[in-house]
């Protein structure tokens, strides 16, 4: 018995290396050839990198930008720190298919998700649904494994699926219902209150934890629920309307469709097989469909039309679209290994496919103007500025209405925000006074944005100071949208005109 063990342990160990080697090699190879960074979040992310409490946002991913910013202060080097730790997802998802299928399939369902589309795109970038997936299905396989809910790492898995993300709070009454049926002890009166309280803390450290953190920091245990400009709760829009329902049902279903990669059209044969199965499913996929129906409730019913257009929220589904995927791929792998065709080689060419496949959006979106031109500037001005210069970007603030990053923060992420400046955060409205603020600031170089729409007078004044003028003002650099003047020299009082006025 003890050999039988030691071999599993071994098999389990050369799995667990394959998957990270494959993920971290596909990740680190897509960051390598293309290093543009990109998306809203994970720059909102990197902007803040000094600070760990940010609104609504749990604190376990900004955790890891403030402390790997702390060891490696360059946005490219926390990039590589999340492509690494996302590589580790992985295994969880592995360790959770072996509760329900065996060890090969649960080898392929571990690269599947590691060269999934959208896991690769949100690997790349400090997000942190990827980390919340690996940590969550790391977390029920421990707690549906040999040692069941009494696992401890399972526990501190499950603790840190809820400091990334809101979804994994959904599975706590589950797992507090079951944890208790399990105890004969619930039902003496005199044993409850103890019992409520150990499994309370032992499922729910993790939220009571960020409910501490909140009321020390802004003084409420539920802070975190009200941090918008109208206090109210973001994610509270509940509804019944049927036909937004079945629109959004079909954004999904596009969505899966999209980023699930070809063998994601094999979920209906899983699910086919384990309606088979009916009474002989394992309990831990009997947790899981009450967590997606618990989830898609949320998504569909009370968080609603207000964050229609995030295909992030496709993250959950297409999870589970990907499981039955794996179980359905199982007796067509089986079929090929019975005929003795040289699937190896069929095999590596399946995981050659899946992992151009999902590369793909990574390679589309960083050469969109809208990632690309920022880091090109970023990158002009890192070889240009010298000791004590500082940058001015003119670029329209940002609407209350947009979750998007300010134009001057995808510049200032790359090049240092201690020496980049925008113009729609400067509150002066007198002609000299931005001057000799500009002087003071040691302001080189001038960053304008073809689009820029002024909001404030500081960003008309500089909007119309960027006009080449010989002498003054001389562009150095351009792209499609954006150009990047150097300032020569800046104009003296009598010398502004219009702009004066």
């Amino acid at each position: 018995m003890t050999q039988v063990r030691s071999s599993l342990r071994s098999e389990t160990a050369r799995d667990l290396l394959a998957i990270f080697s494959f993920a971290a090699a596909l990740r680190l190879l897509l960051l390598f050839f293309f290093p543009i960074p990109y998306g809203h979040d994970g720059f909102g992310r990197l902007f803040f990198k000094d600070h760990i409490f940010l609104a609504h946002w749990l604190p376990l991913t900004q955790f890891i930008v403030w402390a790997s910013s702390r060891l490696l202060d360059d946005p490219f080097l926390v990039r590589v720190v999340f492509a690494l730790l996302t590589s580790f997802s992985g295994w969880g998802f592995y360790l959770f298919l072996r509760l329900v299928t065996n060890r090969f399939l649960a080898l392929t369902g571990g690269l599947v998700f590691s060269s999934n589309a959208l896991f690769l795109f949100l690997s790349l970038m400090p997000y942190q649904d990827v980390l919340f997936l690996g940590l969550l299905f790391g977390s029920l396989a421990f707690l549906f494994g040999e040692q069941g809910l009494r696992s401890r790492v399972g526990s501190l898995l499950f603790g840190l699926a809820c400091l990334t993300r809101y979804e994994s709070w959904f599975l706590l009454p589950v797992l507090f219902y079951l944890k208790l049926r399990a105890r004969p002890a619930f039902r003496q009166w005199s044993s409850t209150p103890l019992l409520l309280g150990r499994t309370t803390l032992f499922l729910g450290w993790a939220p009571l934890l960020w409910l501490t953190m909140n009321r020390f920091y802004w003084g409420t245990f539920s802070a975190f629920l009200f941090q918008t400009p109208d206090t109210s709760f973001y994610a509270w829009n509940p509804h019944l309307d049927a036909g937004w329902m079945v629109g959004y049902a079909a954004r999904m279903f596009y969505w899966i469709g999209l980023f699930g990669s070809p063998l994601v059209f094999l979920a209906p044969l899983g699910l086919r097989l384990l309606l088979l199965r009916r009474g002989r499913l394992h309990t831990s996929l009997s947790v899981l469909a009450v967590f997606g129906g618990l989830v898609f409730a949320f998504y569909f019913v009370i968080m609603g039309r207000n964050q229609d257009t995030v295909f992030r929220f496709v993250l959950i589904p297409l999870t589970l679209a990907l499981l039955l995927a794996i179980l359905g791929l199982g007796p067509i792998l089986e079929k090929l290994q019975r005929r003795r065709l040289s699937w190896r080689l069929g095999y590596a060419a399946l995981l050659v496919v899946l992992s151009v496949y999902g590369s793909i959006p990574v390679i589309q979106v960083t050469r969109t103007d809208e990632y690309r031109d920022p880091f090109l500037i970023a990158e002009q001005l890192n070889s240009r500025l010298r000791q004590g210069e500082k940058a001015l970007v003119i670029a329209r603030r940002l609407d209350p209405a947009e979750a998007g990053p300010l134009p001057y923060q995808r510049i200032a992420v790359q090049s240092g925000a201690h020496r980049i400046f925008s113009s729609g955060l400067v509150e002066e409205g007198n002609p000299l006074k931005l001057l000799n603020w500009a002087r003071r600031q040691g302001i080189r170089y001038l960053v304008q944005f073809h689009d820029a729409a002024p909001m404030v007078f500081a960003d008309l004044f500089f909007l119309e100071l960027a006009k080449p003028r010989e002498g003054f003002v001389e562009l150095v650099y351009d792209t499609a949208t954006a150009s990047l003047l150097e300032v020569r020299r800046w104009p003296q009082a009598h010398e502004i005109g219009e702009v004066a006025r």
